[in-house]
């Protein structure tokens, strides 16, 4: 099985019925139309409300708010040696989907490599992210229900922030090369980097080291 098989699938909302920490008014409060002062009033309190709450969950920061929408994705040229291939199926597939529907349309993917020096490859998309590590352990709490999902580590996610969490498929395993993936996600996006079929072999540290790098290069400023 491929890493693209056993990762983690992105997705622009949480599943129906997950619990999410934007979920701070009730849906008991009515707002009737005929009395507009009630209107503004319910905003403005339903507004603090929102904002108490993920103060006090220690959401609420101002580095939070800033970080949202901070990045955009830009496919670097080249990386750890190798060119973007831009007519990659992977590519291809999801420039496909995006533009069909069948995919987020703000989705993106690049990859680099060839069959005899392995591959890296990402995909994801852009979406703003309050709470980063949420949306990660949900992405593969999600996957890990229906799939192979190899162990999890959290890691350090580097200068450009969120969270991030990588874990090694080892060659043993279906019989298929060995592997290696993080995930991350901050205000701006939500992505999986993985490399396979490399000469070298994997570890765990050095994957980390790779998909920081790769964020420095991918990340720019919106």
């Amino acid at each position: 099985m491929s890493p693209l098989e056993t990762s983690p699938p992105v997705h622009g909302t949480p599943p129906d019925g997950a619990a999410s920490p934007f979920a701070a008014v009730p849906e008991s409060v009515q707002v009737h139309q005929d009395s507009p002062r009630r209107l503004r009033r319910w905003l403005l309190v339903g507004s603090a409300a929102v904002v108490l709450a993920l103060a006090g969950a220690g959401y609420a920061t101002a580095d939070r708010f800033a970080a949202l929408g901070a990045y955009r994705f830009v496919t670097p040229d080249r990386f750890n040696g190798a060119s973007a291939d831009l007519d990659s199926p992977l590519v291809k597939r999801v420039r496909s989907d995006a533009a069909s529907g069948a995919a987020d349309p703000k989705a993106f993917a690049a990859s680099y490599g060839t069959p005899s020096t392995g591959y890296v490859m990402v995909m994801g998309y852009r979406r703003h992210d309050f709470v980063p590590s949420w949306s990660l352990d949900r992405a593969i709490q999600r996957a890990a229900a229906t799939q192979h999902v190899p162990e999890m580590h959290s890691a350090d996610p580097g200068p450009r922030g969120g969270a991030m969490k990588c874990g090694l498929q080892p060659a043993e395993e279906f019989g298929s090369p060995g592997s290696a993936m993080c995930l991350w996600a901050d205000g701006s996006m939500q992505a999986m980097f993985s490399e396979f079929g490399t000469a070298r072999s994997l570890d765990l540290e050095q994957v980390e080291k790779d998909a920081r790098a790769f964020r420095l290069l991918a990340e720019q400023p919106a």
